[in-house]
């Protein structure tokens, strides 16, 4: 059994494809609150945390991303599919960061708990992880297209032309998934 907590903005389409390619249908969908109890599934995929599921046994594993590329992410998601009144400007982002509660949201998921998961995948270091995470489970490793990537050009050019006036600012409100960030690549090299 593979519990794969996905982290939001952190490759888990891409990821789900990966193990969709090896478990085809033994995958439960956990997007919703619903727990699985399903005893012929393989791997339960989705946004829950850390304290969701506890099962003797099971492989744990999660991905991150730079926060700091991650929170912009999360903004661009939120401009482009929720069509909330945000708009590409540093002024929007910064009222954005203040309207919505997203600061430390990676750490958060683990939920004090980081020691429980049997691989943790760095996001900017993805094909190297994956090669790490197939060792580890003994799966083949397959690679796969990027998925849910935005494509959007003017949440690119935001990014490119504001990364260092922003950079400082959405570091020091996510100081703790910072520090979680940089002790994983660390361990990840």
């Amino acid at each position: 059994m593979i519990i794969s907590m996905h982290i939001p903005k952190t490759a888990g389409h891409t990821f789900n494809s990966f193990l969709e390619k090896i478990y085809k249908d033994k995958i439960y969908y956990h997007y919703n609150d619903v727990k699985c109890d399903d005893s012929s599934v393989e791997v339960i995929h989705g946004h829950f945390t850390a304290n969701t599921y506890d099962i003797k046994g099971a492989k744990y594993i999660t991905w991150v991303r730079h926060p700091v590329y991650r929170y912009l992410s999360i903004f661009g998601h939120y401009v482009d599919k929720f069509k909330y009144d945000y708009k590409y400007t540093v002024k929007s982002l910064y009222r954005f960061m203040d309207e919505m509660d997203f600061d430390n949201s990676m750490s958060a998921y683990f939920c004090g708990k980081k020691d429980k998961f049997d691989f943790i995948g760095v996001v900017d270091s993805y094909y190297s992880s994956m090669e790490k995470l197939s060792k580890a489970l003994g799966i083949p490793l397959h690679r796969v297209e990027s998925r849910n990537i935005n494509l959007n050009k003017e949440y690119r050019r935001f990014v490119l032309d504001n990364i260092n006036k922003v950079f400082d600012k959405v570091k020091k409100r996510n100081i703790i998934d910072f520090e979680m960030y940089e002790e994983i690549r660390r361990s990840n090299v």
